[in-house]
Protein backbone atom coordinates (compact mmCIF):
# COMPACT_ATOMS: atom_id res chain seq x y z
CA UNK A 1 0.00 0.00 0.00
CA UNK A 2 1.77 3.15 -0.97
CA UNK A 3 1.62 6.59 0.62
CA UNK A 4 -1.14 8.28 -1.18
CA UNK A 5 -3.72 5.07 -0.88
CA UNK A 6 -2.93 5.23 3.12
CA UNK A 7 -3.58 9.29 2.72
CA UNK A 8 -7.03 8.14 1.69
CA UNK A 9 -7.80 4.71 3.63
CA UNK A 10 -7.50 7.48 7.05
CA UNK A 11 -9.48 9.90 5.35
CA UNK A 12 -12.67 8.14 4.47
CA UNK A 13 -14.52 6.08 7.53
CA UNK A 14 -14.94 2.52 6.49
CA UNK A 15 -17.63 0.65 4.62
CA UNK A 16 -20.63 0.10 6.81
CA UNK A 17 -24.15 -1.85 7.10
CA UNK A 18 -25.90 0.86 4.63
CA UNK A 19 -22.87 0.31 2.25
CA UNK A 20 -23.98 -3.59 2.10
CA UNK A 21 -27.92 -2.65 1.78
CA UNK A 22 -26.76 -0.99 -1.39
CA UNK A 23 -24.81 -3.26 -3.04
CA UNK A 24 -27.36 -6.10 -2.04
CA UNK A 25 -30.05 -3.98 -4.16
CA UNK A 26 -27.27 -3.46 -6.97
CA UNK A 27 -26.90 -7.45 -6.78
CA UNK A 28 -30.71 -7.91 -6.91
CA UNK A 29 -31.06 -5.22 -10.34
CA UNK A 30 -28.32 -7.49 -11.77
CA UNK A 31 -29.67 -10.78 -10.93
CA UNK A 32 -33.03 -9.87 -13.10
CA UNK A 33 -31.20 -9.94 -16.36
CA UNK A 34 -30.74 -13.64 -18.12
CA UNK A 35 -27.17 -14.57 -19.27
CA UNK A 36 -25.75 -12.78 -22.28
CA UNK A 37 -27.43 -9.48 -21.37
CA UNK A 38 -25.58 -6.45 -21.97
CA UNK A 39 -25.12 -4.28 -19.00
CA UNK A 40 -23.11 -0.82 -19.34
CA UNK A 41 -21.35 0.45 -15.85
CA UNK A 42 -21.32 4.28 -16.43
CA UNK A 43 -18.40 6.24 -14.82
CA UNK A 44 -16.84 3.43 -13.71
CA UNK A 45 -13.35 4.30 -13.59
CA UNK A 46 -11.33 2.32 -11.04
CA UNK A 47 -14.41 1.19 -9.64
CA UNK A 48 -16.20 -1.21 -11.72
CA UNK A 49 -17.85 -3.50 -9.14
CA UNK A 50 -18.16 -6.51 -11.50
CA UNK A 51 -16.63 -8.19 -14.21
CA UNK A 52 -20.28 -8.65 -15.78
CA UNK A 53 -20.72 -5.25 -17.12
CA UNK A 54 -19.19 -3.40 -19.28
CA UNK A 55 -17.30 -0.45 -17.80
CA UNK A 56 -17.79 2.97 -19.56
CA UNK A 57 -15.85 5.80 -18.47
CA UNK A 58 -14.56 9.63 -20.50
CA UNK A 59 -10.80 8.34 -20.30
CA UNK A 60 -9.70 5.18 -20.57
CA UNK A 61 -8.26 3.29 -17.50
CA UNK A 62 -7.95 0.00 -15.93
CA UNK A 63 -11.32 -1.94 -16.67
CA UNK A 64 -12.94 0.35 -18.63
CA UNK A 65 -14.16 -1.30 -21.54
CA UNK A 66 -15.53 1.39 -23.46
CA UNK A 67 -14.55 5.21 -23.60
CA UNK A 68 -16.66 8.44 -24.39
CA UNK A 69 -18.82 11.07 -23.55
CA UNK A 70 -21.82 11.17 -21.23
CA UNK A 71 -23.38 13.54 -23.65
CA UNK A 72 -22.69 11.06 -26.95
CA UNK A 73 -21.83 7.81 -26.38
CA UNK A 74 -20.16 5.98 -28.42
CA UNK A 75 -23.08 3.31 -28.57
CA UNK A 76 -25.24 2.22 -30.97
CA UNK A 77 -29.13 3.14 -30.25
CA UNK A 78 -30.89 0.54 -28.13
CA UNK A 79 -27.78 -1.28 -27.47
CA UNK A 80 -27.66 -2.25 -24.36
CA UNK A 81 -30.10 -4.11 -22.03
CA UNK A 82 -29.08 -2.39 -18.61
CA UNK A 83 -27.58 0.67 -17.48
CA UNK A 84 -26.12 1.31 -14.05
CA UNK A 85 -24.66 4.98 -12.98
CA UNK A 86 -23.69 6.29 -9.45
CA UNK A 87 -22.71 9.17 -7.89
CA UNK A 88 -22.10 10.33 -11.97
CA UNK A 89 -24.89 13.22 -12.39
CA UNK A 90 -23.97 15.62 -9.41
CA UNK A 91 -20.84 15.66 -11.46
CA UNK A 92 -21.85 17.23 -14.85
CA UNK A 93 -23.35 20.65 -15.91
CA UNK A 94 -26.53 19.28 -18.06
CA UNK A 95 -28.02 15.78 -16.40
CA UNK A 96 -31.23 16.23 -18.27
CA UNK A 97 -28.81 16.12 -21.78
CA UNK A 98 -27.34 12.73 -20.40
CA UNK A 99 -30.26 11.17 -19.21
CA UNK A 100 -31.67 11.68 -22.67
CA UNK A 101 -28.58 9.93 -23.93
CA UNK A 102 -28.81 6.93 -21.41
CA UNK A 103 -32.18 6.34 -22.89
CA UNK A 104 -31.27 6.13 -26.07
CA UNK A 105 -28.68 3.74 -25.65
CA UNK A 106 -30.81 1.72 -23.65
CA UNK A 107 -33.39 -0.57 -25.44
CA UNK A 108 -36.67 0.09 -25.12
CA UNK A 109 -37.90 -2.46 -22.13
CA UNK A 110 -34.23 -2.38 -20.74
CA UNK A 111 -33.86 -1.12 -16.73
CA UNK A 112 -31.61 1.56 -15.73
CA UNK A 113 -30.05 1.91 -12.23
CA UNK A 114 -28.63 5.41 -10.98
CA UNK A 115 -27.64 6.67 -7.42
CA UNK A 116 -27.77 10.10 -6.83
CA UNK A 117 -27.31 12.69 -3.97
CA UNK A 118 -29.31 14.91 -2.12
CA UNK A 119 -28.15 16.40 1.39
CA UNK A 120 -24.48 15.68 0.56
CA UNK A 121 -21.41 18.03 0.73
CA UNK A 122 -19.86 19.47 -1.98
CA UNK A 123 -17.27 17.06 -3.43
CA UNK A 124 -16.02 17.96 -7.18
CA UNK A 125 -14.97 15.28 -8.90
CA UNK A 126 -13.74 17.23 -10.83
CA UNK A 127 -16.68 19.74 -10.50
CA UNK A 128 -19.99 19.08 -8.31
CA UNK A 129 -23.33 20.75 -9.76
CA UNK A 130 -26.04 19.72 -8.16
CA UNK A 131 -28.66 17.89 -5.80
CA UNK A 132 -31.82 16.32 -6.32
CA UNK A 133 -34.91 15.89 -4.09
CA UNK A 134 -36.76 12.80 -4.18
CA UNK A 135 -39.48 14.51 -6.50
CA UNK A 136 -36.93 16.16 -9.00
CA UNK A 137 -35.38 12.18 -9.25
CA UNK A 138 -38.19 11.77 -10.48
CA UNK A 139 -38.68 14.30 -13.15
CA UNK A 140 -35.24 13.95 -14.57
CA UNK A 141 -36.06 10.14 -15.75
CA UNK A 142 -39.45 11.04 -16.66
CA UNK A 143 -39.38 9.31 -19.95
CA UNK A 144 -38.79 5.95 -17.75
CA UNK A 145 -41.50 3.74 -15.91
CA UNK A 146 -40.31 4.05 -12.12
CA UNK A 147 -40.33 1.02 -10.86
CA UNK A 148 -38.61 1.94 -7.51
CA UNK A 149 -37.07 5.26 -6.07
CA UNK A 150 -35.69 4.37 -2.81
CA UNK A 151 -33.31 6.09 -0.04
CA UNK A 152 -29.69 4.72 -0.74
CA UNK A 153 -28.27 6.74 2.45
CA UNK A 154 -30.68 8.32 4.87
CA UNK A 155 -30.61 11.16 7.58
CA UNK A 156 -27.55 9.40 9.27
CA UNK A 157 -25.40 9.50 6.69
CA UNK A 158 -26.80 13.41 5.72
CA UNK A 159 -25.59 14.00 9.91
CA UNK A 160 -22.12 13.01 9.14
CA UNK A 161 -21.54 14.64 5.61
CA UNK A 162 -22.91 17.92 7.44
CA UNK A 163 -21.90 17.70 11.26
CA UNK A 164 -18.00 16.70 10.45
CA UNK A 165 -18.08 20.00 7.96
CA UNK A 166 -19.30 22.14 11.19
CA UNK A 167 -17.26 21.31 13.48
CA UNK A 168 -14.16 21.22 10.69
CA UNK A 169 -14.84 24.30 10.63
CA UNK A 170 -15.62 25.80 13.99
CA UNK A 171 -12.78 24.41 15.50
CA UNK A 172 -10.05 25.19 12.82
CA UNK A 173 -9.75 29.10 13.39
CA UNK A 174 -9.85 29.79 10.14
CA UNK A 175 -7.01 27.53 9.14
CA UNK A 176 -7.53 24.95 5.81
CA UNK A 177 -4.71 23.26 6.90
CA UNK A 178 -6.40 22.37 10.10
CA UNK A 179 -9.67 21.84 9.16
CA UNK A 180 -8.34 18.90 6.67
CA UNK A 181 -7.20 17.54 9.78
CA UNK A 182 -10.05 18.78 12.07
CA UNK A 183 -12.57 16.98 8.91
CA UNK A 184 -10.86 13.54 9.06
CA UNK A 185 -11.03 13.51 12.90
CA UNK A 186 -14.47 14.40 13.01
CA UNK A 187 -15.36 11.63 9.86
CA UNK A 188 -14.13 8.87 12.27
CA UNK A 189 -15.64 9.68 15.24
CA UNK A 190 -19.03 10.54 13.80
CA UNK A 191 -19.31 7.25 11.67
CA UNK A 192 -21.51 5.66 14.14
CA UNK A 193 -24.30 8.13 12.66
CA UNK A 194 -24.26 6.35 9.78
CA UNK A 195 -25.86 2.88 10.96
CA UNK A 196 -28.70 4.67 12.34
CA UNK A 197 -29.77 4.81 8.57
CA UNK A 198 -31.09 1.36 9.11
CA UNK A 199 -33.56 2.49 11.33
CA UNK A 200 -34.18 5.96 10.02
CA UNK A 201 -34.54 4.66 6.65
CA UNK A 202 -37.82 3.30 7.58
CA UNK A 203 -39.77 6.41 8.83
CA UNK A 204 -42.36 7.33 6.19
CA UNK A 205 -40.60 10.87 6.38
CA UNK A 206 -37.16 9.42 5.72
CA UNK A 207 -36.74 11.20 2.16
CA UNK A 208 -37.22 15.03 3.58
CA UNK A 209 -33.31 14.54 5.04
CA UNK A 210 -32.15 11.48 3.15
CA UNK A 211 -28.17 11.46 2.04
CA UNK A 212 -29.03 9.94 -1.33
CA UNK A 213 -31.79 8.21 -3.31
CA UNK A 214 -31.21 5.28 -5.59
CA UNK A 215 -34.05 5.32 -8.73
CA UNK A 216 -35.05 1.86 -10.68
CA UNK A 217 -36.70 2.25 -14.27
CA UNK A 218 -37.49 0.89 -17.26
CA UNK A 219 -37.71 2.29 -20.49
CA UNK A 220 -41.18 2.22 -22.35
CA UNK A 221 -41.56 0.01 -25.02
CA UNK A 222 -43.89 2.30 -27.37
CA UNK A 223 -42.31 4.98 -29.00
CA UNK A 224 -41.82 8.86 -28.89
CA UNK A 225 -44.68 10.57 -30.56
CA UNK A 226 -42.98 12.78 -33.46
CA UNK A 227 -39.56 12.64 -35.79
CA UNK A 228 -38.09 9.61 -34.60
CA UNK A 229 -34.35 10.44 -33.78
CA UNK A 230 -31.72 8.80 -36.70
CA UNK A 231 -29.61 6.53 -35.49
CA UNK A 232 -26.36 6.85 -34.54
CA UNK A 233 -23.19 4.78 -35.37
CA UNK A 234 -21.52 2.90 -32.50
CA UNK A 235 -18.49 4.52 -33.35
CA UNK A 236 -19.77 8.16 -33.38
CA UNK A 237 -17.45 9.95 -31.22
CA UNK A 238 -14.57 9.19 -29.55
CA UNK A 239 -12.63 5.89 -29.33
CA UNK A 240 -14.05 2.95 -28.31
CA UNK A 241 -13.50 -0.60 -27.55
CA UNK A 242 -16.30 -3.50 -28.91
CA UNK A 243 -18.76 -4.09 -26.52
CA UNK A 244 -18.13 -7.53 -24.85
CA UNK A 245 -21.63 -9.41 -24.34
CA UNK A 246 -22.20 -9.40 -20.35
CA UNK A 247 -23.61 -12.40 -18.23
CA UNK A 248 -25.46 -11.06 -15.11
CA UNK A 249 -26.11 -12.93 -12.48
Amino acid sequence: MNLVHRVRVLAEPPSNVTNFLQQRRLREFMAAFPPGARVGDIGSGHNKYSDRVIGIDILFRHDVDVCGNIYALPLADDSLDGIVIRGVLEHIEFPERAVAELERVLRPGGRIYASIPFMQAYHPSPGDFQRYTIDGIRRLFAAFDCEACTITRGAGSSYLWIGREYFAQLFSLNSVRLYKVLKVLFGWLMQPFKYTDVVLNRHPMAHVAASGFTFVGRKRERARCGTPRPARRADATGPARSVRTVEAA
